[in-house]
């Protein structure tokens, strides 16, 4: 989002190098400013539907271990494992 350049570079490694293992953290809607740089994404989520751009991403750009990059609670983040198992085991 913040800098396409980066972003599709990094899509083209993907597509040569699948990943053995991912880090995923929340995606807000709205940019916020953190150390004076622009941001997006959040290591506390608020909404599951802060996952919700995984969808975008083809399945083979998962591997099947996946941390995620939260400081919700554990029993949050119980939850949110639910949430994705859902998501990423159901794609179109």
């Amino acid at each position: 989002i913040i800098n396409p350049k980066i972003y599709n570079h990094n899509i083209k490694i993907l597509n040569k190098n699948f990943p053995k293992c991912n880090h995923i953290s929340a995606i807000t809607k709205k940019a916020y400013k953190e150390n004076g740089e622009l941001n997006y994404d959040n290591h506390f989520l608020n909404s599951l539907s802060e996952f919700d751009y995984l969808k975008r991403y083809p399945d083979k750009y998962f591997s099947p271990f996946i941390a995620l990059e939260l400081e919700n609670s554990i029993k949050e983040q119980l939850k949110i494992i639910e949430y994705l198992n859902s998501l990423l085991n159901n794609k179109p």
